[in-house]
């Protein structure tokens, strides 16, 4: 189960970030305590919980759930290098479609 609501226009640049740098892949940058606590503790969450971190990190949670399969990788590595701008979704549709 998702959250209720996942909106990956929600996922800043900052965030993309984070969430890689916490699956180890490229274009990741080091959170700091506060974000990482938060990752390890959507890592742990079962889907209530993780529905309510959600609420209130909507960004963070959005880009950690979509990291967890390859498609969802590549579109935080997009936002993450900023090559988007105001394109996020139609990008992202086109990388879930097989259309990159």
């Amino acid at each position: 189960m998702v959250p209720n609501v996942l909106h990956i226009a929600d996922i800043t640049q900052l965030d993309a970030r984070h969430v890689l740098f916490f699956r180890n892949k490229e274009n990741g940058f080091q959170p700091g305590s506060f974000t990482q606590a938060i990752l390890e503790a959507a890592w742990l969450a079962d889907a209530e919980s993780l529905n309510q971190l959600g609420m209130g990190f909507p960004g963070l949670i959005a880009a950690f759930i979509i990291s967890k399969d390859e498609k969802g990788v590549a579109i935080l590595q997009h936002i993450a290098n900023d090559s988007l701008g105001d394109n996020v979704l139609s990008a992202a549709t086109a990388i879930v479609n097989g259309d990159n």
